[in-house]
């Protein structure tokens, strides 16, 4: 049987809750089995699933925040400039529906940078960029295999710092 979990496709009948099928944890529809009762917070819930009272739906942080700021020119006939930044914050989340410590996904930020000149008329631009400016490394997401393939824990990380140029030729 197969351990994914299945959210309920009703969620706004949930509440401040996540439903998962007890089937889909390999448990069985009886909310009773005593393996299911080793998870904190799990209840029945309508057609055969559990409850995951008070918990939070995986990758669905309270809040994220994003700016961005552009500032644009004129260089003299078609030629235009213009310096970009990009800023993002997300708060704490978690992984899976259990909400386990080691689900916990730490909050993170971005900041991309970027300087372009462009001339409409050539069909020319110009871009200098930097992507994750701060060299953060961050987990982002992650998921446990099953066991037949061990029980391994997959991540997925921020990319590293990146700088670079960019030429282009419209035609």
């Amino acid at each position: 049987a197969s351990r994914m979990a299945a959210i309920n496709a009703n969620p706004a009948a949930l509440g401040n809750a996540c439903a998962i099928s007890g089937n889909a944890l390999g448990l069985g529809a009886n909310a009773s089995d005593p393996l299911l009762r080793t998870i904190e917070g799990a209840g029945p819930a309508p057609g055969g699933g559990v409850f995951l009272e008070g918990r939070s739906l995986p990758n669905a942080p309270e809040w994220t925040f994003n700016i961005g700021l552009e500032y644009a020119w004129s260089l003299g006939g078609d030629w235009r400039a213009l310096v970009r930044g990009d800023f993002y914050r997300q708060g704490p989340s978690f992984s899976r529906i259990f909400n386990t410590p080691s689900d916990r996904l730490q909050a993170y930020h971005n900041l991309n940078l970027l300087v372009r000149v462009a001339g409409e008329e050539h069909g020319l631009s110009l871009e200098l960029f930097a992507e994750n400016v701060t060299d953060e490394t961050v987990i982002t997401d992650a998921y446990l295999t099953d066991d037949s393939s061990g029980l391994f824990r997959n991540v997925f990380l921020t990319d590293p710092r990146t700088f670079g140029i960019r030429l282009a030729k419209e035609f």
